[in-house]
């Protein structure tokens, strides 16, 4: 009696939750739009006085100078670079950079062994130590090198958007055809979710290549630390002061994907988890129209799913497949739908932005199931603990062993299916085996576009 009442309270929390799936499908498709368009203006009047914010965390010598030789290759004079090495003890990693900046006068180098607030501690510092006389500031990660024309783009679109922070997509350098799944599924973020939001000028920054008028900073606004992802959290607030933000879909600079898969998982974390806390902010946002906090909920959520009920229910009833069958076969065909309802929709979105390219929408997918269960559960630890430590993603060339857990969730399903055709459940079988195998080419495939990602970066160094 108690287990089919238990049976039932899964039945009905699974029908919610395939709900929740719908109403949080529907809400990407009809908020996201893909824009294709490259447009921009280059300045040809008098330069504006531009602040470039590097911050640095014992990053390799030889990536933050090609850096640095990328912004003095900048087709712009008027700026000046300020460069905060932050929380580490390494002088083999910073003295270089600050031997190479004293050799200009507008390079200037900060190190503090420790600071509090991580990035966004470090980015507050450079705040205080830019010139006063700076009208713009634009942010750049560690691994990034500008284009030549990249000020020149940025500032001339801003002005001509007339927004108070304009965003530009992360793009790479280290890849080739074999990361093709990899590029789509990072593009499809900017291209799909970010390109949308400009018309309304909602879009969030990511933390690189944004440029910010420096009034913003007048107000008393400063790059918030409570929450790991200090950039989407920084953009609400500009939001909630009335502050406008524009997305320019052209590509200003080159990063580095990650290149093993525990830095892939780390920064995946960090999305889910950060984007999640700046959720819960918005939320309590009293400033914000409905229809602009639909918006951002899209935006916030677009690296969740909600498949760790499914997920949880799947495995918790597994043992009961011999005493109610029929009631099972309920619930795994909700499980079932559930997991179709999320793959057709991400598929949707993937091929949007891989312009109905199937076979890059197909290795895209792969890459997403590659670390669904992130994903799925990891934005729900912050209702155990709300703050985390700010997660690194690291740009060294390291050799990496994944551990089973990687492929954990792949080959429970794959156990459970085999046992259910062992004790004559096929028709069980039929939907816990397709989910197994996806799941696991999906981090076979993730580990081989990270090696191909691994090749690519260590090639573009050498040259």
């Amino acid at each position: 009696m108690f287990t089919e009442i238990i049976l039932d309270c899964f039945y009905y929390v699974l029908i919610g939750n395939l709900c929740c799936i719908a109403l949080l499908s529907g809400l990407r498709i009809y908020f996201i739009e893909k824009s294709s368009s490259s447009e921009y203006i280059s300045l040809n009047s008098d330069e504006p006085f531009v602040s470039i914010h590097y911050a640095i965390c014992d990053e390799p010598p030889i990536m933050v100078l090609d850096t640095l030789n990328s912004f003095r290759a900048l087709e712009y004079s008027n700026f000046e670079v300020i460069i905060v090495s932050n929380n580490h003890t390494n002088e083999h990693s910073w003295k270089p950079i600050e031997a190479f900046c004293q050799s200009f006068t507008n390079f200037h180098f900060f190190h503090f062994d420790k600071i509090d607030g991580f990035k966004a501690g470090a980015l507050n510092i450079a705040l205080d130590k830019m010139s006063s006389n700076c009208e713009y500031i634009f942010t750049v990660d560690a691994d990034y090198q500008l284009k030549p024309s990249a000020l020149k783009i940025a500032v001339g679109t801003l002005i001509a958007k007339g927004v108070d922070l304009l965003q530009f997509p992360q793009d790479y350098r280290n890849v080739c055809d074999h990361t093709e799944g990899l590029q789509v599924n990072y593009k499809h973020y900017f291209e799909c979710y970010l390109s949308s939001m400009d018309v309304s000028k909602t879009a969030l920054p990511t933390g690189t290549l944004s440029l910010i008028k420096t009034g913003v900073f007048r107000t008393g606004l400063k790059w918030p630390s409570s929450t790991i992802t200090e950039d989407a959290h920084f953009g609400i607030n500009l939001l909630s002061n009335g502050f406008k933000i524009g997305f320019s879909n052209i590509s200003i600079g080159l990063g580095t994907m990650p290149t093993t898969v525990v830095d892939y998982s780390k920064q995946s974390k960090r999305w889910v988890f950060g984007n999640f806390q700046t959720l819960i902010l918005t939320l309590r946002q009293t400033r914000l129209s409905i229809k602009k906090k639909f918006k951002l909920y899209t935006m916030l959520s677009a690296w969740i799913n909600l498949l760790a009920i499914p997920i949880i229910i799947t495995f918790i009833t597994i043992p009961l497949i011999f005493i109610y069958p029929e009631a099972l076969f309920q619930l795994y065909l909700l499980i079932f739908l559930s997991v179709m309802y999320h793959a057709l929709t991400q598929m949707y979105i993937l091929n949007i932005t891989s312009m109905g390219n199937w076979r890059s929408t197909l290795k895209a997918f792969l890459i997403h199931t590659g670390t669904i269960e992130i994903g799925a559960f990891y934005w729900l630890t912050y209702f155990i603990k709300r703050d985390k430590p700010f997660i690194r993603t690291n740009k060294y060339l390291v050799s990496s062993n994944n551990s089973l857990i990687f492929y954990l969730l792949p080959i429970l399903l794959f156990v459970a299916s085999i046992a259910l055709v062992i004790v004559g459940k096929t028709y069980l079988w039929m939907i816990l085996f397709p989910i197994s195998v996806v799941a696991m080419i999906g981090k076979i495939q993730l580990e081989n576009e990270l090696a191909y990602s691994k090749l690519n970066l260590f090639q573009t160094m050498m040259k």
